[in-house]
């Protein structure tokens, strides 16, 4: 047992040192085909148009490392690796790329304020698109500014995702923890001697609760009512 244990090693050491020296070797000789394979969904016009290795330069493996990472970046992939293939007239170039599922599902879960057609509109992430996990984040952040612009300063909002076995999807749920709704009952002022609480009032797009205003509050616009109320301290002298 011992013994094939260590001619495992032994092998998979060759295997790692003799990868390792043909790519160091082939560095320098013409790039004579560049290819993607294992990929379904995304062209291959789209994964090439992001490296930098390119037919008839010359091999450099600094650059193609460069273009395994930049592959990734675009998102679609769970595994990227490039096999290099060396012969006399030059050095063939194989990107290996393993696609992240499509989206099977997105599913909602904790929303009452808000359903779950206008929550759909408003990410981007798709059934049956391939999982960019970087765009639900940014779902995450859309639906977070949704709930503050509609007084729910207090939201949290998560995610999770797991592959459906029989379906090989995704299914994305969006945990909403909704929080309770901030409104506004008095709006007071502190300090302002030159101008009377009526006035400042007026600059305010951030109302009180009414019969005929919502007084919903939205940490934005009230953002804004304090740039517009400094504005006119300032223009007044």
């Amino acid at each position: 047992m011992k013994r094939q244990i260590l001619v495992l090693i032994i092998a998979f050491l060759f295997i790692l040192t003799y990868g390792y020296a043909l790519s160091q070797e082939a560095s320098g000789k013409a790039v004579k085909s560049v290819f993607v394979t294992g990929n379904k969904a995304i062209a291959s016009s789209v994964i090439l148009s992001k490296i930098k290795t390119k037919i008839a330069e010359p091999y450099n493996k600094t650059t193609v490392d460069e273009d395994i990472k930049r592959i990734y970046g675009l998102g679609f992939f769970s595994d990227v690796k490039a096999q290099v293939k060396e012969y006399e007239d030059g050095v063939e170039v194989v990107f290996v790329v393993t696609e992240k599922p499509p989206v099977g599902q997105i599913i909602f879960f904790g929303n009452k304020a808000i359903r779950d057609e206008k929550l759909k509109k408003e990410i981007k992430s798709k059934e049956d698109e391939i999982l960019d996990e970087r765009q639900i984040k940014e779902d995450i952040r859309a639906i977070r500014a949704l709930y503050y612009k509609k007084g729910f300063t207090h939201v949290n909002v998560d995610y999770s995702i797991r592959l459906d076995e029989e379906t090989d999807k995704a299914v994305v749920t969006i945990t909403i923890d909704e929080g309770k709704r901030v409104k506004i009952r008095k709006i007071t002022f502190e300090g302002n001697r030159a101008f009377k609480a009526g006035k400042l009032l007026k600059l305010m797009a951030t109302k009180r609760d009414t019969l005929f205003t919502s007084g919903i509050f939205n940490e934005e616009a009230f953002e804004g009512d304090l740039e517009r109320i400094k504005a006119f301290y300032e223009s007044q002298g």
